[in-house]
């Protein structure tokens, strides 16, 4: 495991007691993550961003007068419409509860009317406005927002924190995909990237091919000096390789990475290790 990072000048996450990276039987599926997630208690709110059925967010506000510490969440699901934001409710209010105000985005997904590129990132940049916007309604501390995605929103959120204008404290990508043409495969999660971009990384199109860099956040230009960037691996992640991790702190220097125990979903499941470990993350760069 990298050392921990630094945010800010002063933050040193250091401070926090080292955890041993306790092996796990197996890694939680997904199904158990959706079932957790749909005990949880409804959202306080919907804010809707846009006319498409999927460009809403759910936002959940803590008790007390705030101002309360921000999280921009991103749901993965292989950026397909089979998956919703739904399946992050756990984790969404395991953050409600310990002083967190949660935005939870959803957006539209491969297989949705207006999908893919330039559709679907056009949804999380207007969604991320959307939550500056309300912030004052909510008491919600707008100089410490986190952008935290898994998965497919591991990669948007990373994609979000390039973008021009975006003020973010932090980024945490958990288990992100960071280039999409090295992740577009036959069959897996990473055979939705061809739909999600409108073609192959090898098609015999310059223009599609071109398309891919500008939305991998491994070959873009990074996120703001004034935003830290956490990447949080799993052991035993089956979905999405180390590698692409990996990408991204080969380019990125200021980047750090979080190991943690479990697999793919242990990462969004709040009653794993792999959770405690993240949360204990999330606690420090929200002061």
């Amino acid at each position: 495991m990298r050392l921990p990072f630094v945010v800010g000048a002063c933050l040193a996450l250091a401070a926090i007691p080292a955890r041993a990276l306790i092996s796990q039987e197996g890694a939680v599926p997904f199904r158990e993550v959706a079932d957790s997630a749909r005990r949880a208690p409804a959202a306080d709110h919907r804010i809707v961003y846009g006319a498409a059925a999927s460009q809403f967010a759910e936002l959940r506000v803590p008790r007390g007068s705030g101002p309360h510490p921000v999280v921009f969440l991103l749901h993965g699901g292989c950026w397909l419409d089979a998956y919703g934001v739904d399946h992050v409710a756990g984790i969404a209010e395991s953050l409600r509860r310990n002083g967190f105000a949660v935005f939870a985005a959803e957006y539209r997904r491969v297989g949705e009317e207006g999908a893919g590129a330039p559709g679907t990132f056009d949804d999380v940049r207007v969604a991320f406005d959307s939550l500056r916007a309300i912030a004052p309604r909510y008491a919600m501390d707008t100089s410490r927002v986190m952008a935290i995605g898994h998965s497919a929103g591991g990669q948007l959120a990373l994609w979000l924190a390039s973008e021009p204008g975006v003020r973010l404290r932090a980024v945490v990508a958990l288990a992100a995909v960071t280039d999409l043409a090295a992740f577009a495969a036959p069959s897996g999660c990473g055979s939705a990237v061809p739909r999600l971009m409108g073609g192959a990384p090898d098609a015999p199109d310059a223009e599609i091919v071109a398309r891919y860099a500008p939305y991998s956040p491994a070959l873009r230009s990074g996120a703001s000096a004034h935003t830290s960037v956490l990447l949080v691996t799993a052991d035993d992640d089956r979905v999405v390789p180390r590698a692409q991790a990996e990408a991204y702190l080969a380019r990125f220097s200021a980047a750090r990475e979080l190991r943690v125990p479990g697999g793919h979903f242990d990462l969004v499941a709040p009653w794993t290790e792999a959770w405690a470990q993240i949360f204990a993350m999330l606690r420090a760069i929200s002061r």
